[in-house]
């Protein structure tokens, strides 16, 4: 059973109140709310655990370095700025998210600049091509752009689809999107420059 201080969950989910519970009940408070569960140091540490997380047990207690915690935080960083991306393409409109992936792909490194390279073409929901990719700078080879999964089935060339994540994931990599607010250099000491010949 897993407790909550006041009520308490069986194994089969039902919520049954405790003892602690049924004594405050019996004194029949005016109102429980936030202020008079902090009375109660079961809700005290409920709180706590839910803001810190289950401490680790001194076995599994791990020392993380400088190095390490920062990966960890610029890792939940980056999943909460691709979530918030995804987030704000799927409320864009058709036309503007044409626009996105002709942006994507020139950033990519396809076909030199926005203005050479790439365009929207077609009108957003015509079943028809929405944007065109020059693969090189010279214009050897195309890209065809087409936000539509069904037509994948119809077409015998190289089809390459991307989904949400994906996609919010290459736009943080190609700077789409998003834009830096500082930048770390992560330093570590050069031993070779305190060898003396």
């Amino acid at each position: 059973m897993k407790k909550a201080g006041l009520i308490e969950s069986t194994r089969r989910g039902f919520i049954r109140v405790t003892e602690r519970g049924l004594d405050v009940l019996k004194r029949n408070p005016e109102r429980i709310d936030v202020n008079f569960l902090e009375q109660l140091p079961e809700f005290v540490e409920f709180r706590a655990f839910r803001r810190e997380g289950p401490p680790l047990p001194a076995s599994q207690a791990v020392e993380t370095t400088p190095e390490e915690a920062l990966e960890e935080a610029y890792q939940r960083l980056r999943i909460s700025i691709e979530s918030e991306l995804l987030q704000r393409v799927k409320t864009a409109s058709p036309a503007f998210f044409e626009r996105l992936v002709v942006k994507l792909l020139v950033s990519m490194g396809y076909g030199g600049s926005f203005r050479d390279a790439g365009q929207a073409v077609g009108r957003s929901g015509d079943g028809g091509i929405d944007g065109i990719i020059k693969e090189d700078r010279l214009g050897l080879d195309v890209i065809y752009i087409q936000d539509a999964e069904e037509l994948t089935s119809r077409i015998d060339s190289k089809i390459v689809l991307i989904d949400g994540p994906t996609l919010a994931s290459l736009m943080v990599d190609s700077s789409v999107g998003v834009s830096a607010l500082r930048s770390y250099a992560l330093l570590k000491v050069d031993p070779d420059y305190f060898t003396e010949e």
